[in-house]
Parts: C-alpha cells; sequence; structure tokens
C-alpha cells in the first residue's frame, strides 16, 4: 500500500512556480549565500523552514529540482501513510483499505504531494504526533519529548498548525495532570524555539514574509471569509472523497465526544476526539484567511487528521453500527449508499452555480511543470516564457551584475537567472516592502502590487532622490534590517522598533495604490497565496 501510494503521487507529479521559490533560496544556502532569496539581503520568502531545510539537504546531494522535490514528497506521503494503518488497536481490511481507498481518491492529498511544497511533511508530522498522542495516553506514559518534539517540529514546517495540534495537546496535559513532565515538555519544544530566535535575530521578524503579502489587502474581513466559503465548497463540489472522508470523521468525532463524556477513561476517544476538534479549529482557520488560490492546498492538513481519525475509529464504529437493530443498520448502509451518489451529482450541480470561478487559477498552476506519461518534465507555455526570460536577464547579469527585475513567475525566473541577480517580487511574497503594500486591486493572498515610483532604481543603484521622502526613511532602516550586519547593535534596537510597529507611519502614504504609478509594467501571471 505504501508502495502504491508513493507511485500515485509520482503519477500525478507537478511542480509550481511557489516551489521554485523556495527552491531559489535552497539554491542560495547551498552555494553558501545563506538563506537569503536575493543576495544582498535576508528576506524570509518561505513559509515551512523544517520542508526547506530536508530540501537542502537532498538538493545538496542531486543538484536537480523537479525531480528531488517529486520523490521527497512521495517518501512522506507514503511515510505518513504506513504509521496511518498502523496506529489501529485492531488491523483488519477495513481500517486497512478504506483510507488507502480514500488518499488515493482524494485528489488534494496526492495532487499536493508532488508540488514541491510542505503538505506531505505536515501529515507525516501530524499523523505521527496523533499516534504518540493516542499510544501514550493508552499506555498511561506519555513520551512528553516525543509529542512536544514532533508539534515543534509541525510548526517549524508551517507554523498554523499549532491551530490543529493544540487541542490534543491539552488534552494530553488535562489526562496527565498533575504528572505532567513540564521539563520534557520544555525540551521538545526546542526546535521550534530555536527556529523563532533564529529568524528574529537574522531576519528580523518570527514571521515569514509570505504573511504580510497574504494579510496586507484591500480586501475586507468579509472577503476573506466569502472567498474561504468558495474554496471549501469547490474542494467539496469537485472531489466527492474529499466530502466522505471529512463526514466519516465528524461522525468518529461526534462519538469519540460522547464516549469520552461518558467516561473519562475512555483515553483513545477522548484523543480522537481532541484531534477532531483540531482539525475542526483548522478548517475554520483556512475560510477564515480566505484559502488559497491554489484550491485544496490548505485542505491537506485536516484531510490527514481525517484519514487517522477514520483509521483509529472505524473499528469502534463498525461495531456501533452492527449492534443497532437490522432495520437501522440498513437505513445506516442505505445512507452511505445515498451520499456517496449525492456526492457524485455535486460537481454537475455547482459547475453552474459556485466555485469554479476560484479553479481556473489551480488549472493554470498545474501545468506550469507536469511530469507527463513517459516521466519526462514539460512545463507550461507559461513556464517556459518564465524561463526564456530567466535566461534573457541572466545574459544581461553578465554585462550588468545589479540587474533589477520585475516578474509575475519569479520562482520560474530567480532559478533560471542565476542567483547573482537581484529580484523585485511584485507579489510581495519575497519582498519585504511590497508585501505591505495592498494589491493593485482588491485580492485576498498574494497578487501583483504597485511598485512606488523610484523603487526600482534604489534597488538597482541605491539612489534613494526618486523615492518619496517618507518612504526613503523607511528603506534606509528596513535595509540596516536586511543587509546590514547580523549582530550590530543598532539592528538590534531596530528590530524591535520594527516589530512593534514603529516604522508603519512612514508607509501611510504610500499604501494608496493610485498616489504613485508602478516603474514599469510587471508582466502578468498567477501567483498563489
Amino acid at each position: 500500500m505504501a508502495l502504491a501510494v508513493a507511485m500515485r503521487v509520482v503519477s500525478q507529479a507537478w511542480v509550481g512556480d511557489e516551489a521554485y521559490i523556495t527552491m531559489r533560496t535552497v539554491d542560495q544556502f547551498v552555494n553558501g549565500s545563506g538563506l537569503r532569496w536575493n543576495p544582498d539581503e535576508r528576506v524570509q520568502s518561505f513559509s515551512h523552514p523544517l520542508w526547506l531545510g530536508l530540501v537542502s539537504i537532498a538538493y545538496a546531494v542531486t543538484r536537480e529540482v523537479p525531480w528531488t522535490l517529486t520523490v521527497l514528497g512521495a517518501l512522506c506521503s507514503a511515510a505518513a501513510f504506513v504509521v496511518l494503518v498502523s496506529t489501529g488497536r485492531e488491523r483488519n481490511w477495513p481500517s486497512l483499505a478504506l483510507p488507502f481507498l480514500l488518499f488515493v481518491t482524494c485528489p488534494p492529498l496526492f495532487l499536493f504531494g508532488s508540488s514541491g511544497l510542505e503538505n506531505p511533511l505536515s501529515g507525516l508530522l501530524l499523523v505521527g504526533f496523533g499516534t504518540i498522542l493516542v499510544n501514550g495516553l493508552r499506555r498511561d506514559r506519555m513520551p512528553w519529548v516525543r509529542l512536544t518534539g514532533l508539534g515543534a517540529l509541525a510548526m517549524t514546517t508551517r507554523l498554523d498548525l499549532a491551530i490543529a495540534l493544540t487541542p490534543g495537546f491539552l488534552f494530553a496535559v488535562l489526562q496527565s495532570w498533575p504528572h505532567v513532565r513540564w521539563k520534557r515538555v520544555a525540551a521538545g519544544t526546542l526546535p521550534w524555539l530555536a527556529w523563532s530566535g533564529f529568524a528574529l535575530v537574522y531576519y528580523g521578524t518570527v514571521l515569514p514574509n509570505t504573511a504580510p503579502a497574504r494579510f496586507t489587502s484591500g480586501a475586507g474581513p468579509i472577503a476573506f471569509v466569502t472567498r474561504g466559503v468558495g474554496d471549501l465548497t469547490a474542494v467539496l463540489a469537485d472531489h466527492p472523497a474529499v466530502a466522505i472522508t471529512f463526514g466519516l470523521a465528524l461522525v468518529i468525532t461526534i462519538r469519540s465526544i460522547r464516549a469520552a463524556s461518558r467516561d473519562r477513561t475512555e483515553t483513545d476517544a477522548g484523543a480522537l476526539a481532541a484531534l477532531g476538534l483540531g482539525a475542526g479549529l483548522y478548517a475554520l482557520y483556512i475560510v477564515w484567511i480566505g484559502g488559497d488560490a491554489l484550491v485544496g492546498r490548505f485542505w491537506t492538513t485536516p484531510l490527514w487528521i481525517a484519514l487517522f481519525l477514520i483509521a483509529r475509529g472505524l473499528p469502534t464504529l463498525r461495531v456501533a453500527i452492527e449492534s443497532k437493530p437490522r432495520l437501522e443498520r440498513r437505513m445506516a448502509q442505505g445512507g452511505v449508499i445515498g451520499l456517496v451518489l449525492a456526492l457524485h451529482a455535486l460537481p454537475w450541480l455547482f459547475d453552474r452555480t459556485l466555485g469554479p470561478r476560484e479553479r481556473p487559477a489551480l488549472r493554470r498552476e498545474l501545468a506550469h511543470l507536469r511530469l507527463n506519461q513517459n516521466y519526462v518534465w514539460v512545463p507550461s507555455p507559461e513556464a517556459r516564457e518564465a524561463i526564456a526570460r530567466g535566461h534573457e536577464v541572466r545574459a544581461r547579469k553578465d554585462a550588468d551584475p545589479l540587474s533589477v527585475v520585475q516578474a509575475g513567475n519569479v520562482g520560474f525566473v530567480g532559478m533560471t537567472a542565476g542567483r547573482d541577480v537581484r529580484i523585485v517580487d511584485a507579489s510581495g511574497r519575497c519582498d519585504v516592502l511590497l508585501a505591505r503594500f495592498a494589491p493593485t486591486h482588491d485580492h485576498v493572498g498574494a497578487r501583483h502590487r504597485t511598485v512606488p515610483a523610484g523603487y526600482v532604481a534604489w534597488r538597482s543603484s541605491g539612489d534613494p532622490h526618486g523615492l518619496h521622502p517618507d518612504l526613503a526613511r523607511y528603506l534606509e532602516r528596513v535595509h540596516g534590517l536586511t543587509s546590514g550586519p547580523v549582530f550590530a547593535g543598532h539592528r538590534m534596537r531596530a528590530i524591535v522598533d520594527w516589530n512593534l510597529g514603529r516604522f508603519d507611519g512612514w508607509l501611510q502614504g504610500e499604501r494608496d495604490p493610485e498616489r504613485h504609478g508602478p516603474d514599469q509594467t510587471v508582466e502578468s501571471g498567477d501567483t498563489s497565496d
């Protein structure tokens, strides 16, 4: 089954621009330039430090991009599935086969298992956390270092995974109270604390630059939630297996809550209830932040937790159904069949109403770099155009090493252009200043920003004369943070001021997209959030 999972991931393999943004930082790091996007500044252009570290180790050996990312993703997905099916007390065929069938029929799991992003590693750590939680409570001997260690590694992979893990951790604390080994809990958190301390000193902030790029938007909270609901609707409408997986997990969660409330010694039920609650909170979080341009990307987190709940809770659910009278059993079975048929009709229904307007972005992104039937990587026209532009920039760089480029598909352009080229990312994900500007058009997430007058010239030459005076002051301070000596005393003070928002007043006027036009036209192209 693990081999089949890995093959399923590879068979649908693709690598998008988002992954190539990470790979440019990896390339800089492996070649001795540090964890940088541009060669002359420290900007955290990635949101998955642990995944970047794992990829860096592999890339240092292979010096190849798409297959390195694909194989790592397939291995993490297969490992997650092995851990998943080995957790149950009863390892019968339904407990093994159903999670496998749901995995291979849930496109987000295998599509984003090969995308070059952190999703498969997140799944492995989430499943591992659930396994340690359930087994530790069952034995009445919680391995706190391993539990909190895996949680810390998950947060180092993606910080918002803390939302999904917190209910499980709190349940473990409550069940073990007052015998919690707090020193071991603290020891387990060291991976995340170490990275956070490093990021604060090296980058000047704990949060990745992608966070302000996403949330600095002309769109209000209602627009975020509306798009998040559309993201969920599109996932459920397009993929009936996802709806079935969530539905079964919800039933198991409700049953676990009832069992735990009746008997506090039902630790398995309590753990499953806590994990289900964590998945629900994370689902609400996805809706709140507006989902993602890559529809389904963020939903892999609750999907992996749902598969864990099914693998662990299916035996008890089956026993509960079989204990019912014959009529009730038949009604339950008929309800499941009816649910499957109804869910398969959803794409036909929603293709006329909700969701499709979000899906073209995903289709275009999936086509960026795709593995064809002959296992050859084939770039889309947009990817070929970006790669060609990167080659042009690389050739121009030999004559002008200070070349500055604005690009839509910055990942492909950046990797092709080389490490020495400074690139202005108009989506803001890799640019400290533009991440804090609203998109040209109100939009949820990272999209093209209006580039202030004089900014590109300043990046190229360092001449501030074309900048607004307030913007020049802001850039002077931020430049010291991103490019100055790491341990300079004035930089430490600037880090405090920056995180307290004391520089933001200089940006208020410049944030108005109609105040200044862009320095130059930015090429079109989709960017994921």
